[in-house]
């Protein structure tokens, strides 16, 4: 069920089916951040979602945020979307997007992967590969356990979107299966491309393993 409503998410992107920018938006963003543990470390996870309280903008570090934090969800059941980030990225990569999505009715939610995310510590790209897809179901369980989105999110209509790695992510939990042994030739032949950092080598240690293409393998659907 979750992978043909994965796919279906991925249709509506390629068909155009959300709003166009010209158009008044039906809703307002709101946004909470809630926190997963994961082999006791805190995970933040963003969630966006439609409310009918008018957007205060604020500054999340050097991101502006449009989104009113912790307002009431608008009245209704809504469709949900994991919105996964790519490699070293984090939940707020796609806030934009996040923030839009939320203004035409859907909840958004955007986990951080850790040992993949920026401002954590790096795992080793196995690691990664098994972590995503365990990392966006956590988030989600999380968001449908959450009193606030309990009563709104409508648990027959889950999608997800997913950029570079978070594509990975995606098509993981749309029932793909990866061939990990095209894994390390790949990684050798984009470091080839990729300059080492100062002092390290371009073919083993910490910066070799921060450079591997986490996004960039090759799939095959499981029947």
């Amino acid at each position: 069920m979750f992978r043909a409503f994965c796919l279906a998410a991925f249709a509506m992107l390629c068909t155009g089916f959300f709003l166009s920018e010209t158009r008044a938006a039906p809703y307002h963003a709101g946004l909470v951040r809630l926190v997963v543990e994961e082999d006791l470390e805190k995970a933040p996870v963003v969630i966006w979602y439609p409310t009918g309280i008018p957007e205060v903008s604020w500054q999340a570090g050097p991101f502006e945020i449009t989104a009113s934090r912790g307002v009431a969800v608008a009245k209704g059941r809504f469709p949900v979307l994991l919105l996964s980030h790519g490699h070293l990225g984090g939940p707020l990569s796609h806030r934009d997007f996040a923030a839009y999505l939320a203004r035409q009715g859907y909840i958004v939610v955007a986990p951080t992967h850790l040992g993949d995310a920026a401002g954590h510590p790096i795992a080793r790209q196995d690691q990664i590969l098994v972590r995503r897809p365990r990392q966006a179901i956590a988030a989600l369980d999380a968001a449908f356990k959450d009193d606030r989105f309990a009563a709104h999110a409508n648990r027959a209509r889950i999608g997800m979107i997913g950029y570079s790695a978070g594509g990975y992510t995606a098509l993981m939990l749309a029932g793909a299966k990866p061939i990990l042994r095209l894994r390390r030739p790949i990684a050798r032949r984009m470091a080839a491309l990729t300059p080492a950092p100062a002092g390290r080598s371009k073919t083993s240690g910490p910066g070799y393993q921060r450079r591997l293409p986490v996004g960039r393998r090759r799939l095959i659907p499981i029947p």
